[in-house]
């Protein structure tokens, strides 16, 4: 008897019908016959819903009887694994069989798995509600076990078959190494499918078959994460993220998974969604900031915290800063960093609208007075992304980001940029970003570093930075109140100018203080969102710049703050000699 040994075990909605198809044109394999209407037989399900039908019936639905090898493509395989022996019966069938089982993004699968409840209309309740809805119901009822009423009992389904780190142990525990493969749904999209075929036919012992099909844009799986709202999103990605990391890693060191067994000690490759502390990693390998207490992801929503309130208040703060500045003699401008997901949001876990951003919006709803004094950067960022503003592993941007807010914002207060600021003396260097390091303490982005300043030179540092730099490390209890002042006597603009800003801007010359050193007579840089009106008055600069990040702004800066008055206090609770808090 000819039995079927190739089984691909799931996950639903993961691309088990793309890779079925796949292995169905080579010539040694055989598909399943198709039922009355159907254009594939690809889910038989005999293992978890039709034994009862016999072997004889199974063994009855191979479609090319003289090919020496068979498919089964039976999501149930995997997805009710650990509610069934279904692994084990497969296994006495023929102990020969291999296995392949594929994941997906799991909140992209979730949806995926709502979608065709939709689409199969076998509960009126389900149809009854949308997404939001829906996938709220499934949150709120996870400690609901005893539940029984239908709908609970689908909703739970449809989050349990997105959890894979328990069914991938299980399948290890069955079949072993040897005959056990687990792919991810990215590994079957046109960038890496012929890299991941050569991986299937080798596991499979069959000669390599190439396929036209591998490149067609219907097999470019796509998924409507509009359906649910950018705060549920997150929820079901807080959700599900740790288990999609562990089955990653679990496949990784079973040597199940993609590439070779890896050391317990050694890093796994990240997939999108993966989530720790306040790192989320989106598309093409680029680290988000995800929660703390900023709520990065929050302010592309008009509800709540970020919404009209304050908005209002910023609109209030910034004309007061305007007048203050006319009245002082000194011009005050307003430089909106972009948030790294308001530039690449094609790149981010979420989906949203990165122009509903509360940077656009606050710009948008600015009287013309204050928003002429206000530098909305998201827009030509956007435009220039692909020349890659932000460093991969990190939310802050590179210093190709900074040069070009420079540009910006020189080119609206009305400065002139020296030739060759941009680009001069590229070196290579490694990126230990934090969010990166939050994530894998060994993940590493090579990037470029530039030679900023050329001819400014620093002047002064407080207290703050010379304990910072004395100590050696990255005690950020010592950032906020750090001032610098630096003087370019080749400058091409005769001008003092104060810049408050933050770790976008940094007392080290290499963002965007040290490029406006090199375009002004005299920069001084406080690392703050409150203006010091003190600190103004004793430096008496011509330009007054505010460099805000986005994230940072669901809070209204008090300018009744002062840099001595901080300074004084951080010193006192830190005695000399001491560190970082631990």
């Amino acid at each position: 008897m000819n039995r079927c040994d190739i089984f691909i075990a799931g996950a639903m909605k993961c691309g088990t019908t793309v890779l079925y198809d796949w292995l169905c044109e080579h010539p040694d394999v055989s598909g399943c016959l198709p039922e009355a209407g159907a254009d594939r037989g690809k889910e038989l399900h005999y293992f978890t819903l039709y034994q009862s039908r016999g072997l004889e019936w199974y063994q009855g639905q191979k479609l090319h009887p003289e090919r020496p090898h068979w498919v089964d493509a039976s999501p149930t395989y995997g997805d009710l694994c650990l509610e069934q022996d279904c692994l084990e019966r497969i296994k006495e069938y023929n102990p020969e069989a291999r296995l392949i089982y594929v994941i997906r993004d799991p909140l992209a699968r979730a949806i995926s798995h709502y979608l065709h409840l939709r689409r199969i209309n076998r509960l009126p309740e389900v149809v009854e509600l949308n997404a939001e809805e829906f996938f709220n119901a499934a949150l709120a009822a996870v400690d609901s076990a005893d539940a029984e009423d239908s709908l609970t009992v689908l909703t739970q389904r449809v989050l349990s078959f997105s959890l894979y780190e328990a069914k991938v142990r299980q399948l290890h525990a069955v079949f072993g190494a040897e005959r056990l493969l687990v792919l991810d749904n990215e590994d079957l999209r046109p960038a890496q499918v012929s890299e991941t075929m050569t991986r299937v036919w080798r596991f499979l012992g069959l000669n390599e078959h190439a396929s036209p099909q591998q490149k067609l844009v219907r097999y470019q799986l796509g998924t409507a994460f509009s359906e649910v709202s950018l705060r549920l999103q997150g929820r079901l990605r807080a959700f599900f993220g740790e288990d999609y990391l562990r089955a990653h890693e679990l496949a990784m060191r079973l040597g199940v998974g993609p590439g070779r067994a890896v050391a317990a000690d050694a890093a796994v490759p990240l997939r999108c969604g993966m989530r720790r502390q306040a790192a989320t990693v989106g598309r093409a390998g680029h680290v988000f900031l995800d929660g703390g207490s900023n709520d990065p992801f929050g302010m592309y929503s008009a509800d709540g915290a970020w919404g009209a309130e304050l908005i209002a208040a910023w609109q209030f703060r910034l004309a007061q800063r305007i007048a203050l500045g006319r009245q002082k003699g000194w011009a005050y401008w307003h430089l909106i960093v972009p948030e790294k997901a308001t530039v690449h949001a094609e790149h981010a876990p979420y989906a949203y609208d990165p122009a509903a951003a509360f940077g656009d919006r606050l710009h948008a709803a600015l009287t013309p007075e204050v928003r002429q004094q206000v530098v909305r950067a998201s827009g030509l960022f956007r435009q220039r992304r692909a020349a890659g503003l932000y460093w991969r592993s990190d939310s802050h941007w590179n210093q190709r980001g900074a040069g070009l807010a420079c540009q910006l914002l020189c080119a609206r207060i009305g400065l002139r940029v020296p030739d060759q600021l941009f680009g001069r003396g590229q070196r290579p260097v490694p990126w230990p970003a934090d969010l990166g390091a939050m994530i894998d303490s060994a993940r590493r982005e090579d990037g470029v570093w530039w030679e900023v300043p050329r001819h400014a030179v620093r002047t002064d540092a407080n207290a703050l930075v010379e304990r910072h730099e004395a100590g050696g490390g990255n005690d950020v209890g010592l950032h906020v109140g750090s001032v610098v002042s630096y003087r370019n006597e080749q400058a091409p603009n005769d001008v003092r100018l104060l810049l408050f800003g933050d770790s976008f801007c940094e007392y080290r010359p290499h963002l965007l203080t040290g490029y406006l050193a090199e375009c002004c007579a005299e920069v001084r840089f406080v690392w703050a969102t409150s203006l010091d009106l003190d600190v103004i008055d004793a430096f008496a600069p011509g330009i007054v710049v505010a460099a805000h990040t986005e994230r940072f702004m669901h809070r209204v800066p008090d300018d009744t703050w002062r840099v001595a008055a901080h300074v004084q206090r951080v010193l006192a609770a830190r005695p000399s000699g001491a560190g970082a808090p631990r």
